[in-house]
């Protein structure tokens, strides 16, 4: 059971993020794109305020609509 299960009869609320890459010291040698811790926090607080209960920061808010297209996409 996951935490948001487990608080669902609770008064905490739970907030899932998914965060892309961000640059920190752990991936320094990595040339993928990244995003700033800042950058990150300010997604976090923004879909706080918002009450979005999954939190897509960066790139992350493109997924569903770049599956929308594949899955669209004929498969030959």
């Amino acid at each position: 059971m996951n935490l948001k299960n487990k608080a669902i009869h609770s008064s905490v609320k739970v907030f899932e993020l998914l965060p892309p890459l961000v640059d920190t010291d752990m991936v320094a040698d990595r040339q993928d794109k990244k995003i700033s811790t800042q950058q990150l926090v300010k997604g976090l607080i923004l879909g706080m305020k918002k009450d979005v209960e999954t939190i897509k920061v960066g790139i992350q808010r493109l997924f569903p609509f770049l599956i929308g297209l594949r899955l669209r996409r004929p498969i030959i």
